[in-house]
């Protein structure tokens, strides 16, 4: 699997994580992981540790997988980065019955350019989670047009006069979508409800 410049460059994979501070997304994983009480936590995809990091404070061992050794440097050098297991992988690393909440983070969820590729990975999540255990992932909402919102520096804005284009209002709050592992005997489907 090819991966971009940003994660296997050091110096960019460090500028990754300076440019990606907590975000709303981190306060709802610590939420939902608070909410769950989970014996243990894997973030699946976790780049450069921000949320895995901030899991790890709360007690709970914690695993941060992640296929970009550069981004997983960088995790490493975290607070509390010393008390996370950093594991250089994808979802098929994941031993069986090894996590009682996965979570994957940001864009994650759409990395995967096919169908195949998703299925793997969930296949290989569904196997890690314990049952009873859960999947938490995010996809975002282009409706929100958080693009629009990128500094100058880093892009320009699509409007001739320089100035940035006005935002669209906030998208309604997140939905909620529950992953249920079922009972041992039907492992490979995971049960989702909104």
């Amino acid at each position: 699997m090819a991966l971009p410049e940003h994660c296997t460059n050091p110096l960019l994979a460090g500028l990754y994580g300076t440019m990606c501070p907590n975000a709303a997304d981190t306060a709802f994983h610590l939420w939902l992981a608070a909410e769950l009480e989970p014996h243990n936590i894997v973030d699946l995809a976790c780049g450069t540790g921000l949320l895995t990091a901030e899991l790890a404070r709360t007690g709970v061992p914690v695993v941060g997988v992640d296929p970009a050794a550069a981004m997983l440097d960088v995790a490493r050098r975290r607070p509390r980065g010393d008390t996370v297991r950093w594991v250089e992988g994808v979802a098929t690393v994941l031993p069986e019955d090894s996590a009682d909440l996965v979570v994957m983070t940001g864009h994650v969820a759409q990395v995967f350019v096919s169908d195949e590729r998703w299925e793997e990975s969930l296949d290989a999540i569904a196997t890690a989670v314990r049952p009873g255990g859960h999947l938490a992932f995010e996809t975002r909402n282009p409706g929100a047009r958080g693009f629009e919102a990128v500094p100058k520096s880093i892009g320009s804005p699509s409007r001739s006069d320089g100035r940035r284009p006005p935002r669209s209002p906030a998208p309604p709050g997140p939905g909620k979508v529950t992953v249920h592992v079922p009972q041992r005997a039907n492992r490979r489907s995971l049960r989702c409800s909104l």
